[in-house]
């Protein structure tokens, strides 16, 4: 069933009731109507087929196998990747598609709901996990809780990769000291995912492209600028302005979402 014109990926207004009145007597059919049921369920299963990683990576291969870098400035990644990522849902099966399937870097990992869904898909060998765990003074973030909570959510996420045991690496740091343990380019990839205000966006990414190997992927969350409240908590984002100002306005690709992950190759 459509949405209303005017409500985007990128919309933030909730849909008034009758707008939402056709979705709701859809649910009402479907918990009575088994025959109906049945029918819809078959046809969602015929339309989601076309998103199945299996349907979509020969597409990727072959956007990337044709992908031709161009000249910028040194030091910055260059062709932009914008038509083929949807989602960050997607991250795992897109890597897979570039061919980056060893190394990865993960900077910012919270619960690791985030890791286990790149870990389900991506073919990789190994994967660092990243994140200080600790409660920073100074940082306007919702993820910025106090030491019990942080330690919990280091636990939660060391049990959602439990079942890719074998392909990850816990490292409990700050970004800037976890990037001396890693070589420069040994990285296919990074997805930077930390402090988001300006000058610690900067910061990582001056420490992480150079980890990246020549035609890595270099990546991150919330591209975006403002100031929100979260959960109660007034959270800063300068991430679109600081990655903009160090790659270059329209450089980097974009999905299409609320709190968007930009994404670019390395030349």
């Amino acid at each position: 069933m459509p949405l209303p014109d005017r409500l985007t990926p990128f919309s933030r207004e909730l849909p008034a009731p009758e707008e939402v009145a056709p979705w709701v007597e859809a649910i009402i059919r479907l918990w009575d109507d088994h025959a109906w049921y049945e029918e819809q369920s078959r046809r969602a299963l015929v339309e989601a087929r076309r998103w199945a990683p299996e349907v979509l990576e020969p597409q990727y291969v072959e956007f990337f196998q044709n992908v031709r870098p161009k000249a910028v400035r040194p030091g910055a990644p260059s062709t932009p990747v914008t038509p083929m990522m949807r989602s960050r849902a997607t991250f795992g099966a897109f890597l897979n598609a570039m061919g980056l399937t060893a190394t990865g870097a993960e900077i910012g990992v919270q619960n690791g709901y985030f890791s286990r869904q790149v870990l389900d898909k991506w073919r990789g060998q190994l994967l660092y996990m990243i994140d200080v765990w600790q409660p920073l003074e100074g940082y306007r973030d919702v993820a910025n809780v106090p030491a019990a909570e942080q330690a919990e959510r280091m636990c939660r996420a060391i049990r959602q990769v439990v079942p890719h045991w074998s392909r990850v690496r816990v490292i409990q740091e700050l970004s800037e000291n976890a990037a001396r343990l890693i070589p420069d380019g040994s990285l296919d990839w990074v997805y930077i995912d930390a402090n988001h205000d300006f000058a610690n966006v900067t910061r990582d990414l001056e420490t992480w492209t150079p980890k990246v190997k020549a035609g890595g992927l270099i990546a991150g969350h919330d591209y975006l600028d403002g100031v929100m409240t979260i959960a109660g908590v007034e959270t800063v984002f300068e991430v679109k302005r600081a990655v903009n100002e160090y790659f270059g306005v329209g450089q980097v690709g974009e999905t299409q979402e609320v709190f968007p992950t930009w994404f670019i190759m390395k030349p």
